[in-house]
């Protein structure tokens, strides 16, 4: 379970979390400020009342706690990598293009003006030092 303040912009879908790409840092904020660390987490295409398109290959993952650092440390680290890692592949990534090896004709069937950005999305995993 996630504090209510981290999941406060997310969405739901089966048992997974996902922020859009404009509220996934203040999350990952709000998840340190609970001490929570980093599991792992990947893009998405969630369409609403659609499919999930995964796009597993561009994640980000810190390689979980080192033996030598302790939880609090571990947490900020992994804060501080996830973001940095996030916001380059935010710059770096053509998300165009990798929407354009999906097919999105039902979708654009039902509505002309679809445009699979709109549900780009980032599923993040969190641990807290119990889990």
């Amino acid at each position: 379970m996630l504090p209510p303040d981290v999941i406060e912009k997310a969405t739901l879908r089966g048992q997974e979390y996902s922020w859009s790409p404009d509220s996934f840092i203040e999350a990952l904020h709000r998840a340190a400020k609970h001490g929570l660390g980093w599991v792992g987490g990947q893009f998405q295409f969630r369409i609403a009342d659609g499919p999930t398109c995964e796009i597993y290959w561009i994640d980000i993952d810190t390689g979980g706690q080192n033996s030598s650092e302790s939880w609090d440390d571990y947490a900020k680290r992994s804060t501080q990598e996830v973001e940095t890692k996030f916001k380059k592949l935010m710059q770096e990534t053509d998300f165009q293009k990798e929407a354009e090896s999906w097919n999105f004709s039902e979708e654009k069937e039902r509505n002309p003006y679809f445009n699979p950005l709109d549900h780009l999305c980032f599923v993040a995993y969190f641990e807290s030092e119990t889990s």
